[in-house]
């Protein structure tokens, strides 16, 4: 539930100094810095998604901790992701966009989101575990088809590009001869999640 109106939060954990863990009367949960517009937001479905992704982020924050080249990014859910690197000690809640003029770097950071130090994140681990039976008859978003995956927002959302032009610019296809070879195979989407990890 993303509304203007004040959330009228059911219960909060402290994670740290100005870090909570909300959940408003609809059981959406919210890790949010207090005095601060800082957020990320979960739906229950979501939530018990990323209560379930803990032990892999938590598998890159320990080798960021121990300096080692870490570059890992986990969607979420709608455009929501979770992101932990070795340049800086956060674990990052941010929802992105896509970004259609830029081939080279499409997926992009939004404002919307708030990171929690390593300290944090120890704490924030165990206040998913102690929440864990109140989410217990709750399932993660899940598909029978690839189809039907392709088709949730929540799984693979295909956002509004904020930047492109209201309507659609085609270009003439150039023909394929044998002067002019035909474009490779397009390798992966910006919005598939990916655990990129040096090793």
């Amino acid at each position: 539930m993303m509304t203007n109106e004040p959330v009228k939060e059911k219960y909060g954990h402290k994670i740290g100094d100005k870090k909570w863990v909300t959940v408003d009367m609809e059981n959406d949960v919210f890790i949010k810095e207090r005095g601060t517009a800082k957020s990320a937001y979960f739906p229950p479905s979501r939530w018990v998604k990323f209560s379930d992704d803990v032990p892999d982020i938590d598998k890159a924050v320990q080798r960021a901790i121990t300096m080692k080249p870490t570059n890992f990014k986990l969607h979420l859910g709608d455009m929501w992701y979770v992101s932990v690197t070795d340049e800086v000690p956060v674990v990052d809640f941010r929802k992105w966009y896509v970004r259609s003029d830029d081939e080279a770097q499409p997926l992009r950071p939004t404002p919307a989101g708030v990171s929690v130090t390593y300290t944090e994140w120890n704490t924030l681990k165990t206040v998913v575990d102690m929440m864990k039976p109140e989410f217990a008859d709750v399932e993660p978003c899940w598909h029978n088809s690839q189809v039907d995956e392709e088709r949730c927002k929540e799984c693979t959302p295909i956002p509004p590009y904020k930047d492109s032009p209201s309507k659609p610019q085609f270009k003439e296809p150039l023909p394929v001869t044998p002067s002019t070879p035909s474009t490779p195979p397009f390798k992966g989407s910006p919005l598939q999640s990916f655990r990129e990890t040096a090793v």
